[in-house]
């Protein structure tokens, strides 16, 4: 083994730990998410909207810990399933950050099956 080799095991690097822990929580919760036809990502969106409905992008993407530039096409995809936005009254048109998040009749039914 080489100097620049020593110590170069996976089971080193505390990251891969996560990594591991992560892929596992993401194997359990496939076969449920799978039947509502949701990614770990949409579905922790959905769950914000179930704690409290009619919430910006913004206000949804601060609770993912992710920017409004990553968290909108997550919804803009997650629209079809359990949300839709909807313009917050006086608010310019066209400023993402500022549309209301508010649960579909799918959506809410959805809280019950998970």
């Amino acid at each position: 083994m080489t100097a620049a080799g020593v110590g170069l095991h996976l089971s080193n690097f505390q990251c891969f730990a996560v990594y591991h822990a992560n892929i596992a929580i993401w194997r359990a919760n496939k076969p449920i998410l799978g039947r509502l036809g949701l990614t770990y990502p949409q579905y922790l969106a959905v769950v914000c909207l179930w704690k409290k409905d009619g919430q910006t992008v913004g206000e949804i993407g601060k609770q993912l810990l992710l920017e409004t530039g990553t968290v909108t096409p997550l919804l803009k995809r997650l629209e079809a399933f359990a949300c839709k936005r909807c313009l917050v009254p006086g608010c310019p048109e066209g400023e993402k950050s500022q549309y209301l998040l508010v649960q579909t009749q799918v959506g809410l039914r959805a809280g019950g099956r998970v």
